[in-house]
């Protein structure tokens, strides 16, 4: 399996969770690839599409994978219900990330 077809799928699988979870048909959103900086992901909840850095996917699959996906995908869906004075990792975000079973940070260690 490629890593892009890793993406997808953990990218369905992360939906399909908060899907079943909050009775919400969340779309899929629009993936975009970047190497130009040292940011590791990033998501926009406006255009509805997360963004991942290259050089960490190739050099952190696994964590990336693992964590960095659920963690951006997390913070589209956490958008749609958290008031606008509340931090990006703030409550709402944080606690889906422990529902889905991940510890909510917002610094990730690479090597």
């Amino acid at each position: 399996m490629t890593i892009k077809q890793r993406i997808l799928l953990k990218t369905g699988e992360t939906l399909r969770f908060f899907r079943k979870k909050d009775g919400i048909d969340y779309k899929f959103p629009r993936i975009y690839y970047f190497s130009h900086d040292e940011t590791v992901g990033c998501a926009n909840q406006n255009a509805w599409m997360i963004g991942l850095n290259t050089k960490y996917l190739e050099t952190n699959p696994e964590l990336m994978i693992g964590e960095i996906i659920p963690h951006e995908v997390i913070h589209l869906i956490a958008g749609l219900m958290q008031s606008s004075r509340e931090s990006y990792h703030g409550k709402t975000w944080s606690r889906f990330m422990r529902e889905y079973g991940l510890i909510p940070r917002a610094v990730y260690e690479f090597n």
